[in-house]
């Protein structure tokens, strides 16, 4: 996916609060979602004083008609869940990969590449964390 300048530390095990690199951020794989999702979510994020978390809806990744995707598509997820945190922001893209829901077309992007994402949505987490200056990568 292409680089829009944030470096995640991956850590498994109980999470823990680490002032060097700032927020805890907790990925759950649940086994069923809240009645309140729509049947096509497949994942939501929490931020709170408690820390952050993403819940992947891992059952309806599983589901995924083509099963050579399941390991894509379950990236495309935790990045989209991720970035939602990132821009700090409820919202989605009319494309790439925080769509609001994957539909043929991407799917058949993810065989061949990783979804891309909008550059409203590198704008928006560089912003975040880079301030006005913040650089842009393009987007190939």
């Amino acid at each position: 996916m292409p680089v829009i300048g944030v470096k995640l530390v991956w850590r498994t095990g109980t999470p823990v609060q680490n002032r060097s690199y700032g927020e805890t951020l907790e990925i759950v794989l649940d086994t069923q979602a809240p009645a309140r999702f729509s049947a096509g979510a497949m994942g939501y994020a929490t931020v709170g004083k408690e820390g952050t978390a993403i819940h992947v809806f891992y059952h309806r990744v599983r589901a995924c008609p083509w099963p050579e995707l399941t390991t894509a598509l379950l990236g495309h997820v935790m990045v989209h869940e991720i970035t939602h945190v990132l821009e700090d922001v409820a919202r989605h893209s009319r494309s790439g990969v925080m769509k609001a829901n994957f539909d043929g077309h991407d799917y058949d992007v993810m065989r061949a590449r990783p979804l891309r994402f909008a550059a409203e949505d590198v704008e928006l987490v560089q912003a975040h964390f880079g301030g006005a200056n913040a650089r842009i990568p393009e987007q190939r």
